[in-house]
């Protein structure tokens, strides 16, 4: 971890860190109030004091004594997500699971093609293998690595892939009516549908899953509903759905 320490009177040439009783490394200089250390491989869970000199002897009698602490983390690691392709308009839910996550409040993830760059947001713990990733805006379709670092600098290397797709919408219902039982095949038409086990039909609050046709059309049987005017909206991911505001009307 490439660690940022916070002092005063750094000199440039001759600051060195230690991390415990480790080694002592060259400390990357900013500003006589800043360096850079990169820390050397510890063991899971060991907190150990940071300390600096600026005796390039490195002597035990030239280092700092202000006791801050650096934790030692276990490696973490994105084994999948759910759902895995969303809208470029962004605000997909992902669930990331994988392995030693922290419940930190510089848990974050990154939504990037390259190492370098990238959209990061911050993550919602939920166990120690599953966190909450919110998708941002892409300014294209394609896939993006989804990784996630503990402290907010240390990412995965997983490239666990995330698709965006183009926004789906609802134009238009055939038929607009029928029964409260229930039963009836609506064709949905619309735009950017996608042949998926996720595919799904929304009247209101009541799921119906969706046949696809093709990418403009989808068939979904209306659910048993009271008599009412409803919404009917779909979503590829089933986790993601329009807001066309088509109506359907039961009788």
């Amino acid at each position: 971890s490439r660690v940022t320490l916070a002092g005063s009177d750094f000199r440039y040439g001759t600051t060195m860190c230690q991390f415990g009783s480790s080694t002592a490394v060259q400390a990357s200089y900013v500003s006589q109030t800043s360096v850079v250390c990169v820390s050397p491989s510890g063991t899971s869970g060991e907190s150990v004091p940071v300390e600096v000199t600026t005796d390039n002897t490195a002597a035990a009698d030239t280092y700092s004594s202000d006791g801050l602490l650096f934790t030692y983390q276990a490696a973490h690691s994105v084994s999948s997500l759910q759902p895995s392709a969303g809208p470029q308009s962004g605000g997909t839910r992902v669930t990331v699971s994988g392995s030693n996550f922290a419940n930190d409040d510089e848990l974050s993830c990154r939504f990037a093609t390259d190492a370098v760059g990238g959209s990061v947001a911050r993550g919602e713990w939920v166990s120690d293998s599953s966190m909450i990733c919110t998708a941002p805006e892409s300014a294209a379709t394609g896939e993006v690595d989804v990784e996630i670092a503990n402290n907010g600098i240390d990412y995965t290397s997983n490239a666990v892939k995330f698709l965006f797709r183009a926004a789906e919408s609802v134009s238009t219902l055939a038929p607009t009516e029928g029964p409260t039982t229930g039963g009836v095949q609506v064709t949905v038409s619309g735009s950017n549908f996608v042949s998926s086990s996720d595919l799904m039909c929304r009247f209101d609050d009541t799921l119906s899953p969706a046949t696809y046709i093709n990418a403009s059309a989808i068939l979904c049987p209306s659910p048993a509903r009271a008599a009412s005017t409803v919404f009917v909206e779909m979503s590829n991911n089933m986790a993601d759905f329009t807001s066309s505001q088509a109506i359907f009307e039961y009788y």
